[in-house]
């Protein structure tokens, strides 16, 4: 063979594993909850700064900083997260719940009252909305998570929310996936609200 049907044999097959590389990035990017790799979002709020890790296969989309932190990921397949941190919500819950008891009460049971009463807006767009019992989380310093089950649409699907109370926010976590892939969004779901970072 000459030389110059070896390099078109060459171009050839390199054009070849290039295309095919880039078919199985747009399959993963369209499909693998996981992805290939982490990245991170950072935003400064009340001077510090917070930042999340996720997925490389998924989409960030920040609604507002203030009053209310709002980030919005997306993932592929319907799977999604949703971070917020509320000034507004943690002066309500401490006037509130001093109303209520007619004293100040402590940090554990203002965020219990917080938890209990953000279940509204976990439930917001599903129905047959159920949550599991409230267990303690180390996610975000101290918090509270519960598991949850509820159908989108037609879609079968579960999630958790996790409510934290920092000195200038409550902050929650609302993570939902369809019920066909939630046994590989959890892991995923896991080491997004470790990596969280708030300060």
């Amino acid at each position: 063979m000459s030389g110059r049907i070896l390099r078109k044999l060459a171009a050839v097959a390199g054009f070849a594993a290039i295309l095919g590389q880039t078919s199985t990035y747009t399959y993963l990017a369209r499909h693998d909850v996981a992805g290939t790799s982490m990245r991170v979002f950072r935003a400064t709020v009340d001077g510090e700064t917070v930042s999340i890790r996720y997925p490389n296969t998924w989409r960030p989309g920040l609604k507002s900083r203030a009053p209310e932190f709002n980030l919005l990921l997306e993932g592929p397949r319907g799977v999604g997260l949703r971070f917020i941190g509320s000034t507004g919500l943690a002066a309500e819950a401490k006037k509130e719940d001093a109303v209520k008891s007619g004293k100040n009460t402590s940090p554990n049971d203002q965020l219990a009252a917080l938890h209990a009463a953000l279940s509204s807006r976990a439930s917001i767009g599903l129905s047959d909305y159920t949550e599991d019992a409230v267990e303690s989380s180390s996610a975000l310093g101290n918090g509270l998570v519960c598991f949850y089950t509820g159908v989108r649409g037609t879609t079968p699907v579960r999630g958790f929310r996790l409510t934290a109370i920092s000195s200038r926010r409550v902050w929650m976590v609302f993570v939902i996936s369809p019920e066909s892939v939630w046994r590989e969004s959890v892991p995923v779901f896991n080491k997004m609200v470790r990596s969280i970072n708030v300060g």
